[in-house]
């Protein structure tokens, strides 16, 4: 049978229907009894008070907690099932690492089999836009420890990439150096690392690891290429040029998608509130260009030459040595031209930038999330996954 709710209950069922929100909550417990006070507040600032001895109040008052969302903010509702809910804190509780080394031990002897990618799925947790089938999600919290040991090796292939680039001491090291310090006045403002890893994303066009893994692979086809040129013992300019620029043309995609999240991060350092989530290429590039401090990292690459755009686009000009590029449409006129050294150049150019910038986008992106895993708000955001009912301003419950 259901017990019937209590008359202090119900009216503070319809304050918050009206739209008040609880902003604070005592509860005093003597031998003989327990008593809450429960604090409202609405939109329009008008508070009111509740005290009550029912047991309904009272628990309702012990339910009641504040967590973050998946954009870092702080929200506040209703925990469904508080015991799951203090499990949970006290799982991620480990001073002395003994719950992390244990994960380590279960993972190095074979004992875990992951049948899911936990960076994929933090990826997709963090950007599921209704999170309405939250069950596959759990495994992010009930595999917390495991995950955090994967990333922690992830992180020590990610910091080994760092040192090559920076033991070079060369142009390639002075563009991952600036690009990464770029990022670190950008995104690292708040103490919130969900807030900050999910304004990095905002911007961020592509996964760092899939960067990584399609600009290895357009490498290696890049070299494997011009190794089969280089036996032929000789190749006319006209086709040795031609794999040239589309060599360009392909290796140039990966790098025009890293151009947005620089862009945004230069606005977001002059000061720029909420810039555009996207741009074109071109848009990006120009404003990139534009600036003192960050034009250099775009010094002789140009996005107008594209996979796509540049394979029936362009025309090579042996008899005056320049590599003329055309306007689309039915009427073709020449956009822009190179010269065959201005070319070879940005094509050497484009070899370095494209290494260290997704270098440092994968830097940026493994930081972040390895201090947003750390974070206590993505742990009471775990937390709270599928045990918990936001109380939204104006009387919804979320």
């Amino acid at each position: 049978m259901t017990k019937q709710a209590s008359p202090d209950y119900i009216q503070l069922r319809k304050l918050i229907s009206s739209g008040y929100e609880p902003v604070n909550i005592s509860i005093n417990i003597t031998p003989d009894s327990e008593r809450a006070t429960i604090e409202l507040r609405n939109t329009k600032n008008e508070t009111t008070k509740i005290q009550s001895s029912e047991e309904d109040v009272v628990l309702f008052g012990f339910s009641i907690k504040q967590i973050f969302n998946r954009q870092g903010m702080s929200i506040t509702g209703e925990v469904k099932d508080l015991g799951l809910f203090y499990d949970t804190i006290e799982k991620f509780y480990d001073p002395q690492n003994k719950k992390f080394n244990e994960a380590v031990n279960q993972v190095i002897n074979g004992k875990v089999k992951m049948e899911y990618v936990p960076h994929d799925l933090l990826l997709k947790f963090l950007d599921d836009p209704t999170l309405k089938k939250y069950e596959p999600y759990l495994k992010l919290r009930d595999d917390y420890y495991v995950i955090k040991f994967l990333h922690v090796e992830h992180l020590k292939q990610v910091y080994a990439g760092l040192l090559a680039i920076r033991n070079q001491k060369s142009l390639k090291t002075k563009i991952f150096d600036t690009t990464l310090d770029l990022f670190r006045k950008a995104f690292h403002h708040d103490p919130n690392f969900v807030k900050n890893y999910q304004l990095f994303q905002k911007y961020n066009k592509a996964d760092a690891t899939d960067l990584l893994i399609s600009s290895s692979e357009d490498l290696d086809q890049d070299k494997d290429k011009f190794d089969m040129l280089s036996k032929r013992n000789g190749t006319p300019a006209k086709q040795g040029l031609k794999y040239v620029v589309e060599s360009y043309a392909a290796l140039a995609e990966t790098v025009i998608k890293i151009l947005n999240i620089i862009r945004a991060a230069i606005e977001i350092e002059n000061g720029m509130t909420d810039p555009l989530p996207s741009k074109g290429s071109v848009d990006n590039w120009l404003r990139i260009k534009e600036d003192k401090n960050y034009g250099f990292i775009v010094d002789d690459f140009d996005p107008r030459i594209r996979h796509g755009k540049a394979h029936n686009n362009y025309q090579i000009d042996v008899d005056n040595n320049k590599i003329n590029f055309y306007t689309e449409g039915r009427v073709r006129e020449i956009a822009f031209s190179y010269t065959f050294d201005e070319f070879r150049r940005m094509w050497l150019r484009l070899h370095l930038l494209l290494s260290a910038l997704v270098v440092a986008v994968c830097v940026e992106q493994a930081a972040l999330t390895g201090v947003m895993l750390e974070s206590g708000e993505y742990k009471l955001l775990l937390a709270g996954l599928g045990n918990f009912k936001e109380i939204k301003r104006g009387g919804s419950r979320g």
